[in-house]
């Protein structure tokens, strides 16, 4: 899926307004989808008992070298934020070293973004700072 350019779908998937740019392979489109799963405001309504929580001064609205270092331990495994978490993070991994940053922006931006609507604290709007 990570060779696969998202182009060989043309016929069989609806062109969004996104150039094929922002989501170059296959891999690129599901993992997206998947992020939109993960990040939709139904996903909080499900809530375990021991949610993971953002503090606004994690690493999720610092720079992107200390977000791909991070590693939430001890928290749910089932939580919809830790999951978009890693999705988001091995997104800007897949895309670090690409020749065209397009992927890797767009990405980044959309980590800062969630990140902003997830995040708790008093300096939440001081820390998101998109790129």
């Amino acid at each position: 899926m990570k060779k696969t350019p998202i182009g060989t779908f043309d016929e069989l998937l609806e062109k969004g307004t996104l150039p094929d740019a922002c989501r170059p392979t296959l891999y690129d489109f599901i993992a997206h989808e998947a992020l939109t799963f993960y990040t939709s405001g139904e996903q909080a309504a499900a809530k375990p008992e021991e949610v993971f929580e953002v503090p606004s001064d994690s690493p999720m609205l610092g720079p992107v070298e200390g977000f791909l270092a991070w590693a939430p331990a001890g928290v749910e495994a089932d939580s919809p934020v830790l999951k978009a978490i890693h999705l988001y993070r091995e997104l800007l991994r897949f895309h670090q070293k690409d020749p065209d940053s397009t992927a890797f922006c767009d990405a980044d931006l959309a980590r800062l973004v969630y990140g902003h609507n997830v995040a708790f604290g008093e300096d939440k709007s001081r820390r998101y700072q998109p790129p």
